[in-house]
């Protein structure tokens, strides 16, 4: 959605505007968007008004629909701190509904999830857990809750704090074998967590 490119652009808002007719058809209320991604040829600054836009442009369709556009943080050198994100959301909403779907295990590389989620406070829509090891810094860093570095005590008294009430999804794959321990297992470590 924050391509140069005028028709790959227009095709990814396309597919935003079908995903969130569906969200509404299916009374999913939100979806989810990464709204651009920033490299060598993609500079941050051009990506962030195209971001803008387009999620603008979403958000209109979602306000039409009762969908709540969801930017989430993901390792794409964009949005990179918990200030310019709350910023990036709140010009977004001058359009619509848009909200944060925020991961835990994403932003442990750049910071504290704790701190993240008293920022964005009642800006998070949805929530994805993950755990991070640190001592790794690689994609293969991500794990299963409680395997990793995030403070989920702390993520916890953040989230009640900021009045989260609402779905948490495990995003981790499955086990390589005996797939069926892994639900039973991520099901009994996230109601440790959020108790």
């Amino acid at each position: 959605m924050a391509s140069d490119d005028d028709a790959t652009r227009a095709a990814g808002i396309d597919v935003g505007e079908r995903m969130i007719e569906l969200a509404a058809e299916l009374g999913a209320g939100a979806v989810l968007v990464v709204p651009g991604v920033v490299g060598e040829s993609e500079p941050y600054d051009e990506v962030y008004d195209r971001a803008l836009n387009s999620v603008r442009a979403l958000a209109t369709v979602g306000a039409e629909h009762g969908v709540t556009v969801c930017v989430e943080n993901v390792w794409n050198d964009f949005l990179l701190s918990p200030m310019e994100f709350a910023e990036f959301v709140d010009r977004a909403s001058a359009s619509g509904p848009v909200g944060a779907y925020f991961d835990v295990g994403n932003v442990r590389r750049f910071g504290h999830p704790e701190q993240w989620i008293r920022i964005l406070g009642d800006r998070i829509e949805r929530v994805h857990v993950k755990d991070y090891r640190t001592d790794v810094d690689t994609m293969e860093a991500f794990t299963y809750p409680l395997e990793g570095d995030v403070d989920w005590p702390a993520v916890e008294a953040a989230l009640h704090d900021a009045g989260y009430d609402g779905w948490v999804t495990a995003e981790v794959p499955p086990y390589r074998t005996a797939a069926e321990r892994m639900l039973p297992r991520v099901q009994s470590d996230l109601s440790y967590v959020f108790s």
